[in-house]
This record gives structure tokens, sequence and C-alpha cells, in this order.
């Protein structure tokens, strides 16, 4: 299970989005503080609190546990590389999902604060996620490709 190289990537695509929960994914500053964006919540820091949005974005938060949680269970349907190719497909459909919240979350957040923003470096970590889901499903293909030409020799 582990001594195969996809195991490896699909073990970093899951800890790539699990690292990204609790780091700041945005920045969104006023002339009297700025806010940090997580994927647990806006934290201010010198600005005042604000009200009328809510103070977690979920579709960010939703979409990084599912990308940790399918990379994780994919690692596990080792001997079933079909769904193991169908997993990757629906972890790359996440991670796009999870920048279109990131980017509605943003939008809306900047317009009702009337704050600048500016993305911080660990929004980026996902595609990460994509690339490496994208190399698991490579080697995984080219393992059933594999498979495939061996029955066909007996």
């Amino acid at each position: 299970m582990i001594q195969r190289i996809q195991s490896v990537y699909l073990l970093l695509a899951g800890l790539v989005p699990a690292f990204t929960l609790t780091t700041p994914l945005a920045r969104f500053w006023q002339e009297n503080g700025y806010y940090l964006m997580t994927a647990l919540g806006f934290n201010p820091y010198g600005a005042s609190p604000y009200t009328g949005m809510p103070r977690v974005p979920y579709g960010v938060l939703a979409f990084g546990i599912l990308l940790i949680v399918l990379s994780f269970a994919n690692i596990f349907q080792y001997k079933n590389r079909r769904r193991q190719m169908r997993i990757c497909n629906w972890t790359v459909a996440g991670v796009i999902a999870y920048y279109v919240t990131y980017v509605s979350y943003v939008v809306a957040f900047s317009m009702h604060t009337q704050t600048n923003f500016q993305p911080g470096i660990c929004a980026f970590l996902p595609l990460l996620t994509l690339i490496f889901t994208l190399l698991a499903r490579h080697s995984i293909k080219k393992d059933e490709d594999l498979v495939r030409a061996a029955d066909r020799i007996r």
C-alpha cells in the first residue's frame, strides 16, 4: 500500500489542506487595523468588530475538510484502481470548489467591510493538493495500464 508512489502523493495531498485550515489565507486592511482570514474565521486586529456576515467562512472550511477526507480515504482504496482514479477526479473538483468559495468569501467580506485585500501565501497551498492529486492519478493510471498489459500477455 504505502510502497506505491501514488500513496505518497495522496498522503501529501491530504496533509496540505490540513495545514491550510489554521494558517492565514487572506489579509484585509483598513486605516485603523486589519482582519486575518483563516478557514476557522475572520480575526480582527485593531479593526472594529464587524456584523452582518458569518464569522466563519463555512464553505472554505467544508471544502478544506472534504479535501482532507477524500485524500486520506483514497489511500486505502489501493485494491480498486478505478475507484481511486474516480476519487482523484472528485478531489480535483473539490479543489476547484474550494477556490470558488474562497473567492466568493473574499469578495463579499471586502465589499462588506470596505477593506483592501491581500492574499496570504497559504491561499495557494491547495494548488499543491491539485498537483499531488494529478500526479497520483497519473501513477494510478500507469499501474492500471501495466496490469492490463500483463493480463494481455497471459
